[in-house]
């Protein structure tokens, strides 16, 4: 192997490693509940100068970068148990609730978007497969913090909805975006990098409350997503699923 591929390969080992060990940190040494603003800048700096130092060193991990993961948590820790709620109780996403139906949302989002729509900066859209129990309805800049929110319906019953982030959060890094989605949401239950085609490390955070799935995305240059589903209509699915395949069969 050619050695400057050998170094962009150690390069890249160096910053995976960085992440991981800052999350490990994070997530078993103190139990989550997120930081103010102020806290969560300083955590975030450590945390670039930890992967910062290991880039620099071939990858290597050093003392010096293991101290400056752990110092990024210290920051915080005695603020999280304050502002993270242990059990919250998640219902859809924002004022959309599960089991919502199509005409309900519509309005919501109508009156929620508001000037915007009416400006060209916004716009509603709705669709439905051919002989299908689902229902699509997507929101195209519903404000400026949202690029795209999509609602999906089964049989007129909202389960599952779809956000994707605009260029307003990609100055912050994993770790802070990740902590204002604590706020809301809690502590996660697995957080873990996976590698894409083009050799991307895209980040996940998954989180199961009593009645949503949530999974948040961090793709390379802070392009975020969340998707979140309902519990009781994701199980309702997957029954019509099995019941269908017995039917086949």
């Amino acid at each position: 192997m050619d050695d400057k591929v050998k170094l962009i390969v150690i390069a890249a080992g160096g910053m995976l490693g960085s992440f991981v060990l800052f999350f490990l940190v994070f997530y078993f040494v103190f139990p989550p509940d997120a930081e103010p603003g102020e806290m969560a800048a300083q955590a975030q700096v450590a945390g670039q100068e930890a992967a910062s130092s290991q880039m620099a060193q071939g990858g290597q991990a050093t003392s010096r970068s293991r101290a400056s993961a752990a110092d990024a948590v210290m920051l915080y820790s005695g603020e999280m148990e304050q502002t993270i709620p242990a059990n919250p109780k998640i219902e859809g996403y924002n004022w959309a609730k599960w089991g919502m139906d199509v005409d309900t949302v519509l309005a919501m989002l109508r009156k929620e978007i508001g000037e915007r729509a009416v400006e060209g900066y916004a716009a509603i859209e709705t669709y439905s497969p051919p002989d299908s129990a689902f229902t699509n309805v997507v929101a195209l800049n519903p404000d400026e913090k949202r690029l795209k929110v999509e609602y999906r319906f089964y049989k007129d019953r909202l389960f599952h909805v779809e956000v994707y982030y605009s260029s307003y959060y990609r100055e912050k890094v994993f770790n802070t975006f990740l902590f204002e989605m604590m706020r809301v949401f809690g502590k996660p239950y697995e957080i873990y990098p996976s590698v894409d085609e083009m050799g991307n490390i895209i980040l996940h955070v998954k989180w199961d409350t009593e009645d949503s799935l949530i999974e948040m995305i961090s793709k390379p240059n802070g392009f975020y997503s969340m998707f979140l589903r309902s519990q009781q209509i994701i199980y309702t699915l997957e029954e019509v699923r099995k019941s269908a395949e017995r039917i086949t069969y």
